[in-house]
């Protein structure tokens, strides 16, 4: 009996034991999932501190890391302006595991042609340009342009009316169609205004030389141009010097900026002097339409294969309406502009485009409002 009742008890223990083996085992938490982050490249072929174009692509990873914190990895490289350095750059991004390269400008369409179909598995984003559908099957390729060529048409309504003289000035950056779609914008804007109205038009040659954006203004303010307008990135920082240099606020001199709330950007360096002849800037929300692109990446529903055009509708081009704004700017002026805007917005107006404009009519548009 008592050797039953031992091996009884020996037999509970073990069951005992094995339940509490099985229940130990149940609720150990798994192991979490380590997820590694969606590693994106962000290749400026240029420098960053233009206070424009390439800073506002900087501006929307900043967004993007914002949003998404450690489940991105971004890093910015600045290829500079030496063309050599962009194709081997670009190449190399794709070597080192991205799963993401952005570039932009009509400068890398060539090197994304080239090379995208090489790698299906990385996805490209360009903005401010489209690659040649044509050329390649670009499963991986998403493109973003942008109609500049609305927001210019507010500037030409503001610098119109705000004009004295009658005569308005453009610094382009280069001869290419984005900124001669720019150009477009506002020499219809500023004749709705006034038909009458003169433009000084000239390009720099490039987007990163201040010293000759700055000549080309000091020219332009002699011939009477008390409304500037800089469409050349960094290059057009040189305006804003020129326009200082000539009395700035003093002589009734302004300037619009361009890509970014420049005029605010001069606020928070200091750079007072600028800052208070800048009106406004065309706003061409690259910091925006990358982080929509981005976005729609990381959700899934990214689209391949297409360009996407955005404007005022979608809030990506339009007018910076910041302190200096409604200083500088008589209300009425800025009411104007904000009619102006609506109606863009419900399509009861629009405006021409480079794109697809023959040369005859682009200079015959420019000879038409040429000071003489």
């Amino acid at each position: 009996m008592k050797k039953l009742l031992a091996l009884m008890l020996c037999l509970a223990l073990v069951l005992s034991l094995a339940a509490c083996a099985k229940k130990t085992e149940t609720e150990t938490p798994p192991e979490e999932e380590t997820t590694e982050p969606v590693r994106i490249c962000n290749l400026i072929n240029g420098t960053l501190g233009d206070l424009s174009f390439f800073d506002s692509a900087k501006a929307g990873m900043d967004m993007i890391t914002a949003e998404y914190g450690d489940k991105v990895q971004i890093d910015t490289v600045e290829m500079t302006y030496d063309t050599t350095k962009w194709e081997p750059s670009l190449l190399d991004a794709c070597e080192e595991g991205y799963d993401v390269v952005i570039c932009g400008t009509w400068q890398m369409t060539e090197y994304v042609q080239k090379i995208a179909d090489q790698y299906p598995d990385i996805t490209f984003l360009m903005y401010d340009t489209s690659v040649d559908w044509t050329a390649g099957e670009f499963k991986n390729v998403h493109c973003i342009e942008y109609k500049q060529n609305e927001g210019s048409y507010l500037v030409g309504v503001l610098a119109a009316s705000m004009s004295k003289t009658g005569k308005l000035g453009f610094v382009g950056g280069v001869d290419n169609d984005v900124i001669k779609d720019f150009l477009v914008g506002y020499v219809e804007g500023a004749k709705s205004v006034n038909p009458d109205i003169k433009i000084s038009v000239s390009y720099v040659g490039s987007f990163n030389d201040s010293a000759t954006g700055k000549d080309i203004a000091l020219s332009q303010f002699a011939q009477g141009v008390d409304v500037n307008y800089g469409v050349a990135g960094q290059a057009g920082l040189g305006m804003f010097e020129a326009a200082v240099e000539k009395g700035g606020k003093e002589a009734g001199l302004i300037c619009i900026g361009v890509d970014s709330d420049q005029g605010m950007l001069f606020m928070d360096k200091g750079e007072t002097a600028k800052a208070e002849i800048t009106a406004t800037s065309m706003m061409k929300r690259v910091d925006l339409s990358l982080f929509a692109a981005v976005k729609a990446y990381m959700d899934g529903t990214l689209t391949y294969g297409e360009t996407d055009r955005v404007g005022m509708a979608e809030g990506c081009v339009g007018l910076a309406d910041n302190e200096l704004y409604t200083t500088i700017v008589p209300e009425e002026i800025r009411t104007k502009v904000a009619e102006t805007s609506a109606k863009f917005q419900s399509g009861e107006i629009t405006c021409g485009t480079a794109f697809g404009m023959s040369i005859e009519d682009y200079n015959a548009m420019v000879d038409s409002v040429a000071i003489k």
